[in-house]
Formats: C-alpha cells, structure tokens, sequence
C-alpha cells in the first residue's frame, strides 16, 4: 500500500464517522486500530493528517453533493482490488463496532459503487 491509499483510506474513514453524526469510544478504538493496521509513511505526522481530514470530512458532510464528490476523489486513490477491498473491509469494521445504523449503511453502499 502506498501513502495516497493510505490517506485515501483514511479520510473515507473519518467521513464514516460523520455518516450517524455520532462517534462513539468503540468506533474510536476500532478507528485507532485501523489505523495501526494501515501503518503511516509520510514526513507529515499522522496526527496533523488526520486533524485536517477531520476538517475536510466535516465540510465533505455538509451536503448530498460534497460527500458524493469527496467519495469519488478519495476512491481514485484506491486503485487496486487489495487497496479497495481493505478500504471497505476497515469501514465495515469501524462501523460495525458500535452497530450500524441505517445511516451508515447507506454511507457503506455509496463508497461500495464508488469503489466498483
């Protein structure tokens, strides 16, 4: 996995966060341990990343319009079955672990078709 998949990855993450507008400690935890897993390879720490793509989620989640735009820029970067398949398998998961509202669910089917 390069870095780009890996920014990419995160920032559909953190936009799953935004799906239910609730973030939970097990979605907090499940999110820390995705992205242990991922790993992290760029001279800009992890944690300036991820304040920033909070930022752009947050903006991305405004409207129907943003967040389909934001789906489709961050799907490019994941162009690889491996890259993808990780990707929802880590939503899912990250999803899943407070249980998934039908919210989310939606939200896990528009990356699913962006990712298609």
């Amino acid at each position: 996995m390069n870095q780009p998949q890996r920014e990419a990855i995160l920032d559909l993450v953190i936009l799953a966060l935004f799906a239910d507008s609730h973030l939970s400690l097990k979605e907090d935890n499940r999110l820390q341990e995705a992205l242990d897993k991922i790993g992290w390879e760029s001279l800009k720490p992890r944690e300036i990343f991820f304040c920033n793509s909070m930022n752009r989620a947050r903006k991305a989640a405004e409207s129907e319009d943003a967040t389909t735009a934001y789906i489709a820029a961050r799907a490019k970067e994941l162009s690889n079955v491996w890259s993808r398949t990780e990707t929802l398998s880590l939503l899912e998961s990250v999803l899943a672990s407070d249980g998934v509202t039908p919210v989310e669910s939606a939200f896990l089917a528009r990356v699913k078709a962006a990712l298609a």
